[in-house]
């Protein structure tokens, strides 16, 4: 099951170094040590530039130096008898191409061991202080409990992922996207002819809690901090993913939409001056937004389909249930046919740099309660 092995002795100042790195961070003793979910730059800046050329030759020897671009993680694990055991598990979340294992001090029973699919542990032969190995990170794993006293199970572990990959009968192949941030892992294939989706539009899809937004019964009347404030968080988590930052989120207004008949709806329109529009389905039985091609007109008059299916001139946004949250960018244009019953929410935001003028509260507390049989 291993792709590579060696013997390399980790040098006497970086083995120390880890070392003491592990008896300062090692606070649960009943629970084995490892610094993954760390954020240790002391074990970076040991690790780093060992395994880098450590990495290097191992990359080399699989012939993929030449041909692709990688990144690599690190940590260190440490386990005793004293302490709990690492339970079988996995690397891969589609980007890692490789993981690896280097016994820094090893214990007298082999504790490393691959899982097939009939439960049978399968330990790879050479397991002493110096062992470094690699197996696909897909392969399920795990760690026996270290069975003498005094003896601290030492070892760097760590993930190797690509970026691109040159295959000899292929083109190019690119990874984009990463598991732990929340992104999808795309593998795309560089071809002749490259399809781009210019101008695009993010559009974000929430959920919201919808306990946690009082909005008074009169008709204007300010909105309680805590709903501004979760709101707030909300729309920050999104928009703070886009490559346009800002300081200052203010929201403009806020009211709700009563549609109190089948035969009621809201007409084309944009949110003007303003910059982000959500909308909140509160009561609604589904959405029934509509959003228009922000080249309706240009698309319509030039497309050879009255109807393109490339290049549509509206997108129905009619799966939307209570407690979803839409947010776009306010000029994009939109409407609601009639045929809904209930309340959804709606609101404009305004952002703003510190270096702009601004107002000194956070918050625009305006609020509106009104029907939506006209626009």
């Amino acid at each position: 099951m291993l792709i590579w092995s060696a013997n390399k002795k980790l040098p006497e100042n970086i083995h120390t170094e880890i070392i003491n790195g592990v008896q300062e961070n090692h606070n649960n003793k009943e629970k084995f040590f490892s610094s993954f979910h760390t954020s240790s730059k002391n074990f970076t800046d040991v690790l780093v530039p060992y395994y880098g050329n450590l990495i290097e030759e191992m990359m080399r020897d699989l012939g993929l130096w030449s041909r692709t671009q990688y990144q690599y993680n690190l940590w260190v694990q440490m386990y005793n008898s004293e302490t709990t055991t690492h339970e079988p598990h996995e690397h891969f979340t589609g980007k890692e191409i490789i993981s690896f294992n280097h016994i820094i001090d090893s214990s007298n029973n082999k504790c490393f061991y691959f899982l097939n699919d009939n439960g049978d542990k399968i330990y790879p032969e050479h397991q002493e202080s110096g062992d470094i190995f690699a197996w696909a990170p897909w392969l399920v794993h795990g760690i026996d409990k270290v069975k003498e006293p005094n003896t601290n199970r030492l070892i760097v572990a760590g993930n190797v992922w690509l970026k691109t990959y040159d295959a000899p009968n292929i083109n190019t192949m690119t990874c984009t996207g990463y598991m732990d941030d929340g992104e999808d892992v795309i593998w795309k294939r560089k071809k002749d002819i490259v399809k781009r989706d210019l101008f695009s539009v993010p559009v974000f899809e929430l959920k919201v809690d919808l306990d946690k937004l009082i909005l008074p019964s009169a008709e204007v009347a300010p909105i309680p901090d805590t709903t501004l404030e979760y709101l707030s968080s909300l729309v920050s988590s999104a928009l703070n993913t886009l490559q346009d930052k800002f300081d200052t989120l203010e929201f403009d207004m806020i009211w709700r939409n009563n549609y109190q008949s089948k035969s009621d709806y809201q007409g084309y329109h944009i949110h003007a001056k303003t910059h982000w529009s959500f909308i909140i389905y509160e009561s609604v039985e589904r959405s029934r937004t509509v959003f228009c091609n922000p080249s309706h007109k240009e698309v319509q008059n030039q497309s050879l389909y009255e109807s393109s299916l490339d290049m549509p001139l509206t997108y129905n946004a009619d799966y939307f249930k209570p407690g979803d949250m839409i947010l776009f960018p306010s000029w994009l244009a939109h409407h609601v046919p009639a045929g809904n019953v209930g309340t959804t929410i709606s609101g404009n935001i305004i952002l703003k740099f510190n270096n702009q003028k601004t107002s000194d509260v956070k918050y625009c507390q305006t609020y509106s309660n009104e029907n939506s049989h006209y626009m």
